[in-house]
């Protein structure tokens, strides 16, 4: 079984500016989003028990290179960074059609995200979406038994659905203690060929899919 885990870069609120061309959150240094770290967790834990093949993507630049860097450190067998200046400025559209690319390449039979980002995106369902997937959000618990499941609760209320796969789950901030790497994992995480980068030309896409050019939101006015 492959999993793959969608992660992405927020602000550290106490560093935070509003990106004039963009109408962006950034901050200097920026961090994982927490939920995608839930949702990290969630994914080595299934690889811990079942074996499973465990990935991280992230879309984004040079600095981007530290949270995937993060993951492979907490146990991802691999990290892939899709990084092209012609990605710049991609609305969270086009950024999901840029990481569905990426994840039919890697033939991923769960993705995970988190449920949502500090800076206001959700990823999961915009990427399902793109693949085709079946997706569950908001999910605390998935067991991969005889009878896979996904557990959430919704209006106040736990349930438990039947996970049929392939699917991406989105998993709730808060819902399992992300694991703290050791020294020799992460003097793993930075040897050569932890990561692999892919471009525009690797994942298949034309100009007008990505950039603005693919966008189909613009920031007219900021006040």
């Amino acid at each position: 079984m492959r999993v793959a885990v969608c992660i992405v870069m927020v602000p550290r609120f106490e560093a935070v500016f509003v990106h004039r061309t963009t109408g962006e959150l950034r901050a200097t240094p920026a961090i994982m989003n927490p939920a995608d770290e839930n949702a990290l967790e969630m994914a080595v834990s299934i690889k811990d028990s079942q074996g499973a093949e465990v990935v991280a993507v992230t879309c984004g630049g040079e600095q981007s290179e530290g949270i995937l860097r993060k993951a492979v450190a907490m146990g991802c067998d691999h990290a892939y960074h899709l990084i092209d200046i012609r990605f710049a400025n991609s609305d969270p559209l086009a950024t999901a059609g840029i990481i569905g690319e990426a994840l039919k390449k890697i033939k991923a039979d769960i993705v995970f995200s988190g449920s949502e980002a500090l800076n206001g995106g959700q990823t999961g369902p915009r990427v399902a979406e793109v693949l085709g997937y079946r997706h569950y959000i908001d999910a605390k618990r998935v067991d991969l038994g005889d009878t896979p499941k996904v557990t959430r609760t919704r209006d106040g209320k736990e349930e438990t659905l039947h996970l049929g796969m392939p699917a991406v789950i989105t998993v709730v901030a808060g819902s399992n203690t992300p694991r703290m790497p050791k020294a020799v994992q992460i003097m793993k995480a930075h040897r050569e060929g932890a990561l692999t980068r892919w471009g525009i030309q690797d994942l298949g896409l034309d100009e007008s899919m990505v950039g603005v050019k693919g966008s189909s939101t613009r920031v007219v006015e900021m006040f």
